[in-house]
């Protein structure tokens, strides 16, 4: 599976984290990590809501199918790393429920 963080390491926020994994719907990730506890969003800040790409993650070079995988995480000094560890471990299993 293709999974890529967006944006310039030395440019970009490190509490703001923006991924994109081809051949997955991030809406319905958000939703499978939401009804578990763990909080993502989808797309790009500007565009929340919106059911059509992010203009921005179009004008980054995204294509539709990318922008489609692509979801953020915000983490800040109050996570642990229980909590971190514990959003790789449902990601990774979520992901491989999404793309069978």
């Amino acid at each position: 599976s293709s999974i890529y963080k967006n944006g310039d390491l030395e440019s970009c926020s490190p509490y703001i984290n923006s991924f994109t994994i081809i051949g997955i719907d991030a809406k319905k990730l958000m939703t499978i990590l939401d009804l578990k506890g763990i909080k993502i969003a989808t797309g790009s800040a500007c565009s929340s809501g919106e059911n059509k790409p992010s203009r921005v993650l179009k004008v980054i070079g995204l294509t539709d199918k990318e922008a489609t995988g692509t979801f953020r995480i915000s983490i800040n000094e109050n996570n642990t790393k229980d909590e971190i560890d514990l959003l790789c471990y449902l990601l990774k299993g979520d992901i491989k429920v999404l793309k069978e």
